[in-house]
């Protein structure tokens, strides 16, 4: 399971989505901070606003394409039997590539995190909200890596990724809509095993927000952790029966 995971960071480095977007991250930061930086009313929230949606954008896309890419790869290059072929089950194989993944696309957040942290310390001094801010970032790509795992066992790639960014815009709405119509606790009930990005949103929490609380950050993380871990154990049980 880690030779996998380190091989999918090697893969990483070898990818050129993955540079781009690390490119991209750190020219429109940088961008961001010289055009902030000329005005000192928008020095504080429009950069620490602008500056982490950048960052969500940025790495929300490279999430999606990285994963899509690196699992369907190895299908259509028939570079899965590799690691078949030597006893890894394919649950292993599955966690290995998630966390390799994961591990790839934090590795990158945490690069243009770092350079995020210092235009934001140049502008308006060390403001622990850019960690927390950050932290929200890599939960939710931690999710969306997860169910996007999930999708590549049922769909095809490009059905897989509509289906993320139907799950990732739409439910939302929905949930929002149904939740407060009168319809039955089963449709409710229904929502509430669905994974809600919602949740994650930072900009109102750690851009807005006046205080951050510690009880909804560990919320976050066991909801990301139980998501998580379900829709990869249940890419595993279709990844079982699937023919390769």
């Amino acid at each position: 399971m880690f030779q996998i995971a380190r091989d999918v960071f090697i893969e990483a480095r070898r990818n050129h989505f993955f540079w781009l977007s690390l490119g991209i991250s750190i020219l429109f930061l940088f961008v961001t901070a010289s055009f902030t930086s000329t005005d000192e009313a928008m020095r504080g929230k429009l950069f620490l606003e602008s500056g982490i949606s950048i960052l969500w954008l940025v790495h929300i896309l490279l999430a999606v394409f990285f994963t899509t890419e690196t699992l369907y790869d190895d299908l259509e290059r028939k570079s899965i039997y590799y690691y078949l072929v030597r006893e890894v089950s394919r649950l292993e194989y599955l966690f290995g590539k998630f966390g390799g993944i994961v591990l790839s696309v934090g590795a990158s957040l945490l690069i243009t995190g770092i350079v995020f942290t210092v235009c934001a310390t140049f502008l308006n001094g060390f403001q622990p909200r850019c960690l927390v801010g950050l932290g929200f970032i890599f939960l939710e790509l931690t999710l969306a890596i997860a169910v996007l795992v999930l999708f590549s066992t049922i769909f095809t790639k490009l059905i897989s990724i509509f289906a993320f960014f139907f799950l990732f815009f739409f439910v939302s709405l929905l949930e929002h809509y149904l939740l407060g119509a009168d319809v039955g606790s089963l449709v409710k009930g229904f929502l509430l095993l669905i994974p809600n990005f919602k949740y994650y949103g930072y900009l109102n929490m750690i851009v807005h927000a006046k205080e951050f609380s510690l009880k909804y950050m560990g919320f976050l993380s066991a909801y990301t952790l139980v998501f998580s871990m379900s829709s990869l154990l249940l890419a595993t049980l279709q990844f079982e029966r699937k023919a390769l």
